[in-house]
């Protein structure tokens, strides 16, 4: 690598960073809008108007709040849980950011960011690691059932993610998101061969196991969940703060995500797929899948662990199974 490269990809890391330091805390402040008006309530508009400073008196509230008194978990767990977390979301967002190409689109531009799906699986496998060992580290050395259900819940959920992410590759014959975003780049008449047409229940699983793998409503257990729950009542303080952000870095990596597998990526709407205009169409597009995680999440009805494990079992991954059925019957049918 020489010193160019070195800078572009400082840069790049660079740009990440500040790109999620900016979204986590407004996504954190739609969510809540949206949660507010599907219950029908008025949201938050103090202080300021519409609530806009609630996220930073949020974040200010949780960094000052201390460790619990007689806190007796295992420390090295206690601060790896939550980083891992953190980890996660950092490397869903990057992966999916960075499989925008910065040039002209063409044949080598799938090959940008080969190991794009690989990279959301290390991080879906991160999160739910990170959200499991926040129990024991917060000092609960026992699993509870909830906290038990919790795991089953989040470990179907990433079957299920993975189920799909391999149908994607059936289908287009790559692992890279800038591929598969390519390979959607073509016409079916007047539309465009968006994976959101082909395999519609696959894009329903993926926004649903993205719920899932943050526990996110309908999917977030209580806050006495032992394992479940860790991050949410097991840490607290900046720990806890390391949480949420990962949580938070993943759905927006997820909704950057979604826009490259399902939505066509940066290709569409007149664009060619090269930056800058791709990287506008990838907003927009990321912007509608964040908004229906968001609808999804405030809509659903909150379910019990058991109901939460249950539902991912035997209604996710079985719904995965037969879209990579319906993927590999399009992809042999094409040949």
């Amino acid at each position: 690598m020489n010193a160019d490269q070195a800078i572009a990809a400082a840069a790049r890391g660079g740009a990440i960073v500040a790109a999620l330091v900016v979204l986590a805390p407004a996504l954190a402040w739609v969510e809540a809008r949206v949660q507010a008006r599907v219950a029908g309530r008025p949201g938050r508009r103090r202080p300021w108007p519409r609530g806009l400073s609630a996220p930073l008196a949020s974040l200010v509230a949780s960094l000052t709040k201390g460790e619990a008194a007689g806190t007796r978990g295992d420390r090295p767990l206690r601060t790896w849980s939550p980083l891992a977390a953190l980890l996660a979301g950092v490397l869903a967002f990057a992966a999916a950011a960075l499989a925008l190409p910065p040039g002209p689109a063409s044949g080598a531009a799938a090959d940008e960011g080969a190991a794009g799906l690989l990279a959301l699986l290390v991080a879906g496998a991160c999160l739910t690691h990170g959200l499991a060992l926040s129990g024991r580290g917060g000092g609960v050395w026992h699993l509870t059932a909830a906290g038990v259900r919790a795991l089953v819940a989040q470990s179907g959920a990433l079957v299920a993610w993975g189920l799909c992410m391999v149908a994607l590759c059936t289908a287009h014959g790559t692992v890279g998101l800038a591929g598969i975003a390519l390979g959607q780049a073509r016409l079916m008449g007047p539309a465009p061969m968006w994976n959101v047409w082909m395999q519609p229940v696959g894009f329903a699983v993926y926004l649903v196991t993205c719920l899932a793998l943050s526990l996110r409503p309908p999917f977030a257990p209580g806050d006495s969940s032992a394992l479940g729950g860790g991050l949410a009542g097991a840490l607290s303080g900046p720990r806890q703060v390391l949480g949420r952000a990962g949580g938070l870095a993943f759905t927006l990596g997820a909704a950057l995500a979604g826009a490259h597998l399902y939505l066509g990526g940066p290709h569409g709407f007149g664009s060619s797929g090269a930056a800058p205009a791709g990287a506008a169409v990838l907003a927009v597009k990321a912007l509608v899948v964040a908004g229906l995680l968001s609808l999804l999440s405030a809509g659903l009805p909150r379910l019990t662990g058991r109901g939460a494990a249950r539902a991912v079992w035997r209604w996710l991954v079985p719904a995965a199974v037969l879209n990579l059925l319906w993927a590999g019957l399009l992809a042999a049918f094409a040949t």
